[in-house]
């Protein structure tokens, strides 16, 4: 395109927009009398409408009462969790002191020696200080469950394709095992015959366990705190028995008669 059609056709556009920039009418509404609409000049269904708005929102003094309740609700939810957290870890989380398992293997069997004469010595005190747990043996932090009157029953081992103990030569019984609330950290439980060289073993082995851990991660405690091991004691032939039961802030010794 050249310079003079460029100029041309510029032209003829202005031209153009002028004449229809001139037929659009001009409103002389400044200087009309004729009365604006106001806000405040709205039909009246909406001003019912906007009304009805204004009725359902809460005043001030109503929304800051509100505001109130709702925090004062807020707090006590807070507050009943602390409490129900608090409570909860009264229950779960055991109360005394620590000791490492080496600590309580190096403890020395305090058991006494008797004669095959003597009379057996066995535990008498009986307690049952939750209801999940049986009849507990003994008054100590840790207790046997299951050994009325301190008699375990010694079950033999045998070829019976039924008997819990064929192919080992230690016989034995089921024994629950109770852990008190005071105790925090592990039990370790050893034990031998009083009025005899015989050994007391533990578990379901062939050759069954020289000692008995209780962790205290494996089990967890009732409402009581009382937490439940079950176990096996095992011995070879019936007699009188000892357990020394070793927790991190004591030692003591539950007496048995295995018949």
């Amino acid at each position: 395109m050249t310079a003079r059609t460029h100029d041309n056709l510029e032209s003829r556009l202005r031209d153009l927009f002028g004449r229809q920039a001139n037929t659009i009418p001009v409103n002389e509404r400044a200087s009309s009398d004729a009365p604006v609409t106001t806000v405040t000049d709205v039909p009246e269904h909406a001003r019912r409408w906007r009304a009805g708005i204004a009725a359902r929102r809460p005043s001030p003094e109503r929304a800051t009462r509100n505001a109130s309740v709702v925090a004062l609700l807020g707090a006590a939810a807070v507050v009943v969790a602390i409490v129900a957290f608090a409570a909860l870890g009264s229950h779960t989380r055991p109360r005394g002191p620590r000791a490492a398992l080496g600590d309580l293997q190096r403890r020395p069997l305090q058991l006494p020696r008797l004669s095959p004469a003597e009379r057996c010595p066995v535990t008498t005190e009986r307690s049952q200080p939750t209801a999940a747990l049986g009849v507990m043996l003994g008054h100590g932090a840790v207790r046997p469950v299951g050994v009325p009157d301190g008699v375990l029953r010694y079950v033999a081992p045998s070829d019976d394709p039924l008997n819990a103990f064929r192919g080992s030569a230690w016989g034995g019984n089921k024994v629950l095992w109770a852990v008190g609330p005071t105790v925090r950290g592990d039990v370790l439980i050893r034990g031998r015959q009083l009025d005899g060289s015989g050994g007391l073993r533990f578990g379901m082995g062939v050759t069954p366990d020289a000692q008995l851990l209780l962790r205290a991660i494996d089990a967890s405690p009732d409402r009581s705190g009382w937490r439940g091991y079950p176990s096996e004691t095992r011995v070879q032939h019936r007699g009188c028995y000892g357990y020394q039961i070793d927790t991190a802030s004591a030692s003591a010794i539950v007496v048995v008669s295995v018949e």
